[in-house]
């Protein structure tokens, strides 16, 4: 379809809401635009707590590591704790291989773990756990 059938239904010289010739026109677009920004920031306000939990941010791998820790029927020997870094660069299958014994290890770092969250993680270390490596 060619667009001659939506111009041609249109009135040429008449004012539209869009272009502001009319006395309310410059008016109501305010009062359209400002009502559209409105709802756009209620839907925001009420969607943010679902979008927050179903987002992963940083945090969702400390919860994904506590759950393992509470849930897993593996028992680790070693646990390597640390930063973005340490999270990266260690890799606990080598690290386990490498080891005598072959003991099993975990990688329990996080995105800018700090002392605190370590410590969070030290508490819930399973019994099985010999050797803890920070960095």
């Amino acid at each position: 379809m060619s667009s001659e059938r939506y111009t041609r239904d249109l009135n040429p010289g008449a004012p539209t809401i869009l272009d502001g010739s009319s006395p309310l026109g410059g008016t109501r677009r305010f009062l359209v635009l400002t009502f559209a920004v409105g709802v756009g920031i209620l839907l925001a306000h009420f969607c943010m707590p679902t979008l927050f939990r179903a987002l992963p941010t940083d945090m969702s791998r400390t919860a994904v590591i506590l759950d393992a820790l509470d849930e897993s029927p593996l028992h680790p020997e070693v646990c390597v704790l640390g930063n973005s870094i340490v999270m990266n660069g260690v890799d606990t299958r080598q690290l386990s291989e490498a080891l005598p014994g072959r003991p099993e290890a975990w990688n329990l770092s996080s995105s800018g773990q700090s002392l605190f969250e370590s410590f969070l993680l030290y508490q819930e270390l399973p019994e099985s756990v010999m050797q803890v490596v920070q960095w």
